[in-house]
């Protein structure tokens, strides 16, 4: 498909035809040599292929202007090859990239998501996630922490890490003895680690709204995540982080409804923020 926005219209969409014939640039195979992809780091991966025809432009920079929102690339290197995919984010989650990106396995089964947009989910994430929650990205002083990291914060490092299995199994055995829930799962535990590493003071974990919505369910493809906020009292143990999963229709910071009221003005500006994703 095509995003665009018309005159006088706040917000671009998504254009196809599901009967048409597929569009040049979806499937593409790289020159031999144009990319390393042998014997190199993940981040230099990255690198590589930032910019370059095997990733998609998404928003603004591709609203109007017909570009493809998803291409899948072969790249030969020596006597192995490796294959991307992109799908550019303002058409697609995480869930509905890794979808995609299942069924390039020729062991997989394809099967037909629906491209429809559920115009739904925008009022319903509001009694989900809190009507505060749902609004901060808009605040003056979220987008004055934003800003400020960008400017000061450093340069954006790229890492890939295996997860100890036998560590993540210790930490739910201990995470029992807590008391905030029989059961936390390996999301939990790597949510919980991660905003007492970074030492989080506004913690996001974008979650997947499917199946937690009315009419939103697996074979939906689109946009369909929404996050959880939690203050720093409120990710200090993984049982923490199930509680704010486990009430159905309500996600929120320790499961309370309401939740305990979000930062705002100068606290909001200066709070370390961090994010993670549930997948």
């Amino acid at each position: 498909g095509r995003l665009v926005r018309e005159r006088g219209e706040k917000r671009m969409r998504l254009t196809f035809d599901p009967a048409g014939p597929l569009r040049e640039g979806l499937f593409t195979v790289a020159n031999p040599g144009q990319y390393k992809v042998q014997g190199v780091s993940y981040p230099a991966i990255c690198k590589a292929l930032k910019g370059s025809p095997a990733e998609v432009k998404g928003g603004v920079k591709a609203v109007n202007k017909g570009c493809v929102q998803m291409n899948v690339t072969v790249i030969p290197d020596g006597d192995q090859w490796a294959l991307t995919l992109s799908i550019s984010h303002t058409i697609a989650d995480g869930y509905t990239y890794y979808q995609v990106y299942n069924m390039l396995s020729a062991s997989a089964e394809v099967k037909s998501l629906n491209p429809v947009r559920k115009e739904s989910f925008s009022e319903d994430k509001v009694g989900a996630v809190g009507k505060a929650e749902s609004q901060l990205y808009f605040t003056t002083s979220f987008f004055l922490n934003c800003a400020g990291t960008m400017l000061f914060g450093g340069a954006v490092k790229c890492r890939c890490h295996f997860v100890d299995a036998a560590k993540v199994k210790a930490a739910k055995a201990a995470a029992k003895q807590d008391g905030d829930s029989a059961f936390v799962s390996t999301n939990d535990i790597l949510t919980a680690a991660w905003a007492k590493m970074t030492k989080a003071q506004l913690l996001e974990m974008a979650i997947n709204m499917r199946n937690r919505l009315p009419g939103i369910g697996d074979a939906d493809a689109g946009n369909y995540e929404w996050v959880v906020f939690y203050q720093e009292e409120d990710c200090k143990r993984p049982g923490q982080i199930r509680q704010s999963l486990s009430t159905p229709g309500k996600y929120m910071r320790c499961g309370q409804d309401p939740p305990r009221p979000l930062r705002s003005g100068c606290s909001l500006m200066r709070a370390k923020y961090v994010l993670i994703s549930n997948w």
